[in-house]
């Protein structure tokens, strides 16, 4: 047959004919009735090629036997596939951290070149390079004690001193007060300090990576932190000084010049600082972590309360119960300050007719004319301070009874009294001296109130200094007014003691006390004009009486500067 169709192959001169012409000849062929012959490898070919296919989850779903193997199939390679994922989603901790991190050679050399390169460490990485230690002691601290004290003005500013204000700012911008909360009192300095310790006890300052590993690390944990809201730093002290800026009339010079420091130190501790630490802490660490590794806050056990906005729960529940402390303390200062005046009622109820009258005398002073006049050094003060409340009462003292103790106006006779003699004008006399003495810490005091003023409205004292001239003088105030009213209450004491002296025997201690008391002064009428003697000591004996109640029992003794 084979050899038929060779014979056929060259009568037809198939060789020789181009592609087209057998496609025409085959088609005629076929045409005609003729057939393919076909090899019995293509057979067999064609045969397997009509069968169905059958699938092996029909087989086995038809199959109880097939069925289960299945089963065990998908179980088998369900848990195949848990082991791969649970091999791959490894527990993240600081040990595993330091085994899969470890610097290779060729990573080494890299930070080590970018460490020396950059004068960091030495090109090894072992040993810091003197500019790194300076710029950390040096600059660094510089930039973070200036951060620290304009963090402390706002914070202990007059404006956020008071609770309804420092809520206000929390609640309207919670992360930035915790972040001026955590730059207040940031320990950073102190690390710091410890460093310099290291370099002035260690031969040659050359300090290693060893030494300074706990330093470094715990440096890189408080910028790290920060590092995310570098941008917002700044905002923070913003919006604080737009609070006090308001409340307290700061000129605007003054707060740009705060803030135009705080953006250059931000910008120098977290644009450039923060690259020369991250080395550093790769060298102390000698692990290779980037920048933004998620392995970092797992390597620095960062908790959740040391994040920015960690502690925003527990200020808001510190405000809450400060809030509730200060409802207390003001529901106890009333139902106080209702049983303080009955108990004052009732005292004044119980106290000799003598001080009564002359409680009433001082109780209708007018105390605003002590500061009546513009050029007064009391027009500084708080009218319920204690010690303007004391100068009045003195002043008042000066103008209608300081007579009946110097001079000539009044003629006493000096006696025995309870066997002991008794000159009356020598006593009274050397106890007005005293309350002169006096009179001289009330201008100490007052220009300490002065000072705090002016101090208060110049604008061209740096507000940390500010804030120390103005605490000093506020502690010196207050030793004086203490001190002042203890000794004048003393002399009162005396005095009241020798007109009760006087009193027990008007004619024998004086020598006409029925005579009028005259004042040659048309500019201003006295109290005691034209009353008889003994009855003008009579009423100076009650304002006195009263006087030396109110230092010692009364509202202007005792601790505190402020009449409440």
């Amino acid at each position: 047959m084979a050899k038929n169709l060779d014979d056929i192959r060259k009568k037809l001169n198939i060789e020789n004919i181009d592609e087209s012409e057998k496609k025409q000849l085959f088609q005629k062929f076929v045409d005609k009735g003729g057939k393919v012959i076909e090899t019995e490898e293509e057979k067999k070919a064609k045969k397997l090629k009509k069968q169905p296919i059958i699938r092996q989850s029909k087989i086995y779903s038809s199959d109880p036997k097939n069925q289960a193997n299945s089963e065990k199939y998908k179980k088998n390679n369900s848990s195949s596939q848990e082991k791969k994922a649970s091999s791959e989603k490894k527990i993240m901790t600081k040990e595993t951290i330091q085994q899969e991190l470890k610097t290779t050679f060729f990573s080494k050399m890299g930070i080590n070149l970018y460490s020396f390169f950059n004068k960091v460490t030495n090109i090894n990485g072992h040993i810091f390079h003197p500019k790194f230690i300076s710029t950390t002691t040096m600059d660094v601290y510089e930039s973070l004690s200036e951060l620290h004290r304009t963090a402390i003005i706002l914070m202990k500013s007059k404006s956020l001193a008071e609770f309804d204000i420092r809520y206000y700012f929390f609640k309207k911008y919670p992360v930035f007060y915790e972040m001026l909360l955590r730059l207040n009192k940031m320990q950073s300095r102190e690390i710091i300090d410890q460093i310099r310790e290291k370099e002035r006890t260690i031969p040659n300052g050359r300090l290693t990576s060893f030494d300074l590993e706990k330093e470094i690390i715990y440096l890189f944990k408080r910028f790290y932190i920060f590092l995310p809201y570098k941008k917002q730093i700044s905002e923070a002290y913003r919006e604080g000084f737009k609070i006090i800026e308001k409340k307290e009339n700061l000129p605007p010079t003054l707060v740009e010049s705060y803030m135009s420091k705080v953006r250059e130190h931000v910008a120098f501790l977290f644009d450039k600082y923060i690259v020369k630490l991250f080395y550093a802490f790769l060298q102390v660490t000698k692990l290779n972590f980037k920048i933004d590794s998620r392995e970092i806050p797992v390597f620095l056990e960062i908790q959740d309360r040391e994040r920015i906005g960690g502690r925003i729960s527990e200020l808001e529940k510190e405000f809450l119960k400060e809030e509730e402390k200060i409802k207390e303390e003001s529901k106890i200062k009333e139902d106080v300050s209702t049983e303080d005046k009955l108990k004052e009622t009732e005292e004044k109820i119980q106290l000799p007719q003598e001080t009564q009258k002359g409680l009433e005398i001082i109780e209708n002073l007018d105390y605003n004319l002590l500061a009546a006049d513009k050029n007064s050094p009391f027009i500084y003060y708080d009218k319920k301070d204690k010690v303007y409340r004391v100068a009045a009462i003195l002043n008042f003292f000066e103008q209608e009874y300081s007579f009946a103790m110097t001079g000539n106006k009044i003629k006493y006779y000096m006696e025995h009294h309870e066997g002991m003699k008794f000159d009356p004008k020598k006593d009274l006399n050397e106890e007005y001296v005293e309350i002169n003495t006096i009179m001289e810490n009330i201008k100490e005091y007052s220009t300490h109130i002065k000072e705090i003023s002016e101090t208060e409205n110049n604008n061209n004292i740096p507000a940390m200094q500010k804030h120390n001239l103005i605490h000093k003088a506020t502690i010196q105030k207050a030793k004086i007014s203490m001190s002042l009213r203890a000794k004048l209450g003393s002399t009162m004491n005396k005095v009241k003691m020798s007109l009760e002296k006087i009193r027990s025997d008007y004619h024998k201690f004086l020598a006409d006390p029925e005579s009028a008391l005259r004042f040659n002064d048309n500019a201003r009428k006295y109290r005691l004009e034209g009353k008889q003697t003994k009855e003008g000591l009579e009423e100076f004996y009650q304002f006195i009486s009263a006087f030396h109640y109110l230092l010692t029992k009364g509202n202007l003794g005792g601790a505190g500067n402020v009449v409440r």
